[in-house]
């Protein structure tokens, strides 16, 4: 139930989604194992797979909203990579033989991907500058380098 409420609120968001932030927050805390860090934070486990599974049209949007979004904070980037790295853990069914494929698949089929990296890295969006042009801080470009790994070898199984 869940994961279908989670699909038809990402299916349907707006590059105006004031609440985004909140919305990728909640699904990584309803998908931690209740662990957390000194801060009181929840604790990441990349190697987790989510147990409110997304679909891959709901990954789609999001990569698309993340494209279109003008200025994103550092905050909202880190929850969006944590987000695609869970993500990149799902099976999901093939429409071949081979039984099931990873959500890895899709997702780096998707063109909006390397548009959402290019964003981040250069702190530019496809209408030009964004607010802020540096996105850097040590802990954004961390998460996005530890998600990109993750999709290397989640891609080599």
């Amino acid at each position: 139930m869940l994961s279908s409420c989670y699909n038809n609120l990402l299916c349907h968001l707006l590059p105006q989604c004031s609440n985004l932030d909140s919305l990728l927050q909640l699904w990584l805390t309803l998908n931690s194992e209740g662990g957390t860090d000194a801060t009181g934070s929840p604790m990441f486990d990349s190697s987790r797979t989510p147990l409110i599974l997304l679909s891959s049209s709901s990954v789609a949007t999001l990569l698309e909203v993340l494209t279109a979004i003008p200025s994103l904070p550092i905050s909202t980037w880190v929850l969006a990579f944590q987000s695609l790295t869970l993500t990149a853990n799902q099976r999901l069914p093939s429409h071949s033989d081979a039984g099931e494929i990873s959500m890895i698949v899709p997702m780096l089929a998707d063109p909006n991907l390397i548009s959402v990296i290019k964003k981040f890295l250069s702190g530019t969006s496809e209408n030009g500058p964004t607010a802020s042009s540096v996105q850097f801080s040590m802990v954004g470009v961390h998460v996005l380098s530890n998600a990109l790994v993750h999709f290397m070898f989640t891609c080599a199984m």
